[in-house]
């Protein structure tokens, strides 16, 4: 009995690292709402929560918080966004141990600065300063390399679409992370 309550006390502290860890790892992005993508949705007090549950399924790649319902929205995809006073959302962390982002097909818009490179990252090395790149084909040839691709680095985010192509990163340790903070 006693190795149960102690296999059991351990349990509650891992867990509880696991829930502090997630936490930290949040990148908020208010007044943004993620539409689209939506799989599931949730009672909430705050927005650490929708990142807490984002963090711990395969599936979540973003998440909404609507301020006034105190309720979160699950996204595994995103089609586009828009701009609402009552909204936050939030971008899972997936690259350099949590401490950053990158995503396919999404093209991160907020722009600052736009050259032509050919590749992503050459793109993520030219944009390190920003935080934030995008890294866009126009098209891809017959060998199946692509051309004319634009990088776009950015350090703030206005909206967020799907375009098919698009490489676009949250760069670690150039961004603020949660604790009331964003981008």
């Amino acid at each position: 009995m006693a190795g149960t309550s102690f296999a059991l006390a351990s349990l509650v502290v891992l867990i509880s690292a696991a829930t502090t860890v997630s936490a930290a790892h949040c990148f908020f992005l208010k007044e943004l709402a993620i539409i689209g993508g939506t799989y599931d949705e949730f009672d909430a007090a705050d927005i650490r929560q929708c990142c807490i549950k984002c963090a711990q399924q395969g599936c979540c790649m973003a998440y909404t918080y609507d301020k006034i319902k105190k309720r979160c929205y699950m996204k595994s995809a995103i089609s586009n966004s828009e701009e609402r006073s009552y909204t936050t959302s939030g971008i899972k962390a997936n690259i350099a141990n949590g401490n950053g982002c990158k995503l396919t097909n999404i093209e991160i818009i907020g722009g600052s600065t736009s050259l032509n490179l050919k590749n992503s990252k050459e793109c993520q090395e030219f944009c390190t300063a920003y935080g934030i790149y995008t890294w866009m084909p126009a098209g891809i040839t017959e060998d199946n390399e692509p051309f004319d691709a634009t990088c776009t680095c950015t350090n703030r985010i206005a909206s967020l679409k799907y375009t098919y192509g698009a490489v676009s990163s949250i760069l670690p340790n150039t961004i603020t992370r949660s604790d009331d903070r964003s981008l």
